[in-house]
């Protein structure tokens, strides 16, 4: 399950600003754990759940070396 979140944490930061990536409903307690860690490397995202079609849609707004102090 590590190898799991590694290759889903690996693919959403190598997505590019602006980029989206579905998962499955299945997927989404997993995903925003993901997302979690992620946050505290300084990258944001944006979900977006769609039930009815059975997806989950992440989309990438910043990257931790997008930030000027």
């Amino acid at each position: 399950m590590d190898t799991a979140k590694k290759s889903m944490a690996l693919s959403l930061r190598e997505l590019k600003i602006n980029s989206k990536k579905t998962f499955t409903l299945a997927k989404r307690t997993s995903v925003i754990s993901t997302l979690q860690r992620l946050k505290s490397e300084g990258y944001r995202f944006t979900t977006e759940s769609f039930t009815d079609k059975g997806m989950f849609v992440v989309k990438k707004m910043l990257n931790p070396e997008s930030v000027t102090i």
